[in-house]
């Protein structure tokens, strides 16, 4: 199958986990100056991000206990736990998602003028992004070509999940 181009809506900031990984519990009061700030770098990361993303179902062709082949590609998972996780599948859908590059070079560009605290939650306000997106992607498109063929999707695995070398990146990336 070509590759697929996703048309994304807007999707928000998921401020919990923004906080979340900030190091804020749930029911922390966060200080007046520090919420300020936090949500200033929310609010200034919206032109910053330019949601992107593709994704590819590839056909099984072969499966060990540790090394899944597919059809017609080259590309190759080996990984015990992701195919453990796919050993009742028939196909795998490959997919990548990108915010851009533009909050991360603004992200070094306040490294640059020593505001260390603003690039940290610039940085924290794109990973959660990213992530949001990567579900959006999985759980509402994904699953919804799945159940229009009558089959489910999986959790998502990620390269650098348990042992699944992050060196794959660059062949999802040509897949």
């Amino acid at each position: 199958m070509e590759p697929v181009q996703v048309q994304f809506p807007k999707i928000p900031v998921p401020v919990k986990q923004v906080l979340r990984r900030l190091g804020y519990p749930t029911d922390h009061k966060i200080e007046p100056g520090m919420r300020q700030m936090i949500d200033a770098e929310i609010e200034s990361s919206h032109p910053l991000l330019q949601f992107r993303g593709t994704y590819t179902l590839l056909q099984i062709a072969s499966s060990n206990a540790e090394k899944m082949t597919f059809q017609d590609s080259s590309f190759v998972i080996e990984s015990v736990q992701a195919v453990k996780m796919l050993n009742q599948a028939d196909r795998v859908a490959i997919f990548m998602v990108t915010i851009g590059d533009a909050l991360e070079k603004h992200v070094k560009e306040l490294l640059d003028i020593e505001e260390p605290t603003r690039a940290f939650i610039l940085d924290a306000v794109g990973s959660e992004t990213v992530d949001a997106l990567a579900d959006y992607l999985h759980w509402k498109v994904l699953s919804n070509l799945a159940e229009n063929e009558g089959c489910k999707v999986t959790p998502r695995f990620s390269p650098g999940y348990g042992d699944w070398k992050l060196t794959i990146q660059s062949e999802i990336h040509r897949v």
